[in-house]
């Protein structure tokens, strides 16, 4: 008899480790107000932006011009290799960015590349609108030209498709 129950013994011992092996990775558990174990939620979704999306600017050096902005997406980043931005003006400032989507914004970040000013970054934060367009704001980190401007804003940014023109 005893040997019977040692049996069973190591057999439920067998099953419960092949459950706590199998189980997901990662899979936890928040309390919920009454103190008991309740699954964790997933972050509300994340918007995609990927593709082609272009509008209005203010630039506090050059004024009303436009912004031209490429995403590519994955999940919920906005990927160094093939993001750009592109803000049109008396001087043309473009490069490469990369950054971060969530369910109501997304930030980005890149070097700035143009012709006479010395190096420096943008950093921006856009905010998707009802109407399915972006808004948001930027600014630069660094010398660019001489301390000449520090950033500025955009709005009415919409979907032109896939590619850009």
């Amino acid at each position: 008899m005893e040997n019977s129950s040692s049996r069973v013994s190591l057999v439920v011992a067998g099953f419960f480790a092949i459950v706590l092996t199998m189980a997901p990775v990662g899979f936890a558990f928040a309390q919920d107000a009454d103190g008991e174990d309740v699954p964790e939620q997933a972050d509300a979704a994340v918007q995609n932006i990927s593709g082609c999306w272009q509008g209005n600017a203010f630039n506090d050096s050059q004024g009303e011009t436009s912004i031209l902005f490429f995403f590519a997406q994955r999940r919920n980043k906005i990927g160094k290799n093939h993001s750009t931005f592109d803000l049109e003006g008396n001087i043309s400032l473009h490069g490469p960015i990369s950054g971060k989507v969530k369910a109501t914004k997304f930030t980005f970040k890149g070097p700035v590349v143009g012709t006479g000013f010395n190096p420096c970054m943008i950093k921006g934060t856009g905010f998707f609108q009802t109407d399915n367009s972006l808004s948001g704001n930027y600014h630069y980190v660094g010398n660019c030209f001489e301390h000449q401007f520090t950033g500025g804003e955009f709005s009415k940014v919409v979907f032109l498709g896939a590619t850009c023109p």
